[in-house]
């Protein structure tokens, strides 16, 4: 295995020295290596971490070499969220555990987040981005469709569950979720803005957002993630009150909606919720409640990071024996893991992500490409708020550098929709 990794690992290197914008792009294509784990000298390691090293160590040589300016934009959002990540690490009750997650979750996105604003540039730059969005999420789309033809396995033991839920790529089903509704809601604010999108010269990615929003949507209903629904739902709405009439599409959106609710299988599953006979529900109660428990013994620092597993057995329900490695819901984890100050710098990066996205949306004329890369962005954003409620969609490797990349990708947009107008 080790001479096969360090064959691919040279050409990624090579790409990346040659054209590093197809290189960054690359790197989302294979977000889904970093289940591919191993140690060299006794530190835990995946092939995504390797891309993230040989990536960011070309861009700093290369960078040195041309003499070329670094730009940091909101350096100091930027420096509060590593400085509340590291302050974690050091006071987290499992320090080995909280290195390994200040690595993946902290440094890495954030190194790629100034890999990306130092190399993305021009529209062509950012059409590779989109490309590897769409390749990503159509590759998520078609490993779901393989698993419920048997053409690929579905590992153990998510095979036996009724009703069977699909993992595609991944190796349980919620992770499709956790990245693809935001993949999803990008691709369709093209395709909700189709006129639009002709207009802005995006022809030959149209195609591609269309069969993968559609891909997309298969994987989600196949791994039956609902909190990944309710994401793209909540993104819609914002489609529909963006649109010329919104009356008329958040009518239809309404009554799609109310029809819904009489489909047996929809009605099933909102009956179950609320009369909490639904197992995942019924666990993850329990679990904030715990985690809440935790948070009042903790508020400033936390468990740290890394910790939760560590302390949450204190503060856990008898009845329950599940134990798991966050609370199931963002903003419980930022703070029980990061604490008080974690919480507040991830909230400043939402703040920015908003209203970089808004300002897009507001300076440029609706229909224009700087306006759809606004609306496609914040979209995003939403999914992974509105997500975020019921569950993670960051703390795991692929995820933290995903949402840096498409923070980067929000940031460049308000700068050049700016640009435009000076």
């Amino acid at each position: 295995m080790i001479p096969l990794l360090v064959i691919v690992s040279i050409g990624y290197a090579s790409i990346t020295w040659v054209n590093r914008p197809l290189s960054l792009a690359l790197l989302i294509v294979l977000l889904p290596t970093y289940q591919i784990r191993f140690e060299a000298f006794g530190i835990p390691l995946t092939l995504l971490e390797i891309f993230i090293i040989l990536l960011t160590c070309i861009w700093i040589v290369q960078t040195l070499r041309s003499r070329e300016r670094i730009t940091i934009p909101y350096a100091w959002a930027i420096g509060a969220f590593v400085l509340a990540g590291t302050i974690a690490t050091v006071v987290s009750v499992d320090l080995r555990a909280g290195l390994g997650l200040w690595k993946a979750y902290i440094i890495e996105p954030v190194l790629v987040y100034l890999v990306y604003m130092n190399t993305i540039h021009g529209e062509k730059d950012q059409r590779q981005i989109h490309w590897a969005f769409i390749i990503l999420l159509v590759a998520i789309g078609v490993g779901a469709i393989f698993q419920v033809m048997g053409w690929m396995q579905v590992p153990e033991p998510y095979a036996n569950e009724i009703p069977r839920r699909v993992t595609s790529v991944y190796p349980f089903p919620t992770a499709i979720g956790k990245i693809a509704d935001q993949l999803i809601v990008f691709s369709l604010a093209f395709v909700a803005f189709f006129w639009s999108a002709l207009r802005a010269q995006i022809r030959r990615r149209m195609f591609g957002f269309i069969l993968a929003g559609g891909l997309g949507m298969v994987s989600l209903f196949l791994s039956v993630n609902r909190g990944a629904l309710l994401g793209v739902l909540a993104s819609i709405f914002l489609f529909a009150l963006l649109s010329r009439r919104r009356v008329i599409v958040l009518s239809f959106c309404a009554l799609v909606c109310i029809a819904l609710l009489f489909v047996p299988v929809v009605h099933m599953q909102i009956e179950k919720v609320f009369s909490r006979t639904d197992t995942s529900t019924d666990v993850r109660i329990v679990m904030w409640q715990g985690t809440w428990r935790l948070i009042t013994h903790h508020p400033i620092m936390g468990a740290g990071l890394g910790g939760f597993p560590v302390l949450y057995d204190e503060y856990r329900d008898a009845s329950h024996v599940e134990l798991f490695p966050n609370p199931d819901s963002l903003y419980l984890t930022l703070w029980s893991e990061m604490g008080l100050y974690g919480a507040a710098a991830f909230l400043w990066i939402f703040a920015i992500w908003i209203r970089a996205s808004w300002r897009a949306i507001h300076t440029r004329p609706p229909g224009t490409y700087r306006w759809l890369i606004g609306v496609a962005t914040l979209a995003a954003f939403i999914a992974f708020l509105v997500h975020g409620i019921v569950d993670t969609p960051y703390f795991k490797n692929d995820l933290a550098v995903f949402f840096w990349i498409l923070f980067a990708l929000t940031v460049q947009n308000e700068r050049k929709s700016h640009e435009r107008l000076a």
